[in-house]
């Protein structure tokens, strides 16, 4: 659970201060939300650039310079590992 909340925090620390997404006009981009709330009435939120997530490439090279001194059996682990992909999320 510590793990988690580390990754998560890292997460966090990354993405905090992301910038105001624009157009590729150079417009800014906005939404509009409708709460409960508000009854009806509308807020408008400042739309931000998608999320990154350079910290796990980071995190890979600490673990596997620093940590492991033979990598080799994760590796190959890893390349025999197959992802199964969620059918929902592809667009095809």
């Amino acid at each position: 659970m510590l793990a988690r909340l580390q990754v998560a925090a890292l997460h966090y620390n990354e993405n905090a201060n992301r910038a105001h997404a624009a157009t590729s006009v150079g417009e800014l981009r906005y939404s509009v939300v409708y709460p409960k709330y508000k009854r009806g009435d509308y807020t408008v939120r400042a739309m931000k650039t998608n999320p990154t997530s350079y910290y796990i490439d980071k995190l890979m090279d600490l673990l596997f310079e620093s940590v492991v001194e033979d990598a080799r059996p994760y590796q190959e682990y890893s390349d025999k590992a197959q992802v199964q992909v969620c059918q929902e999320n592809v667009s095809w």
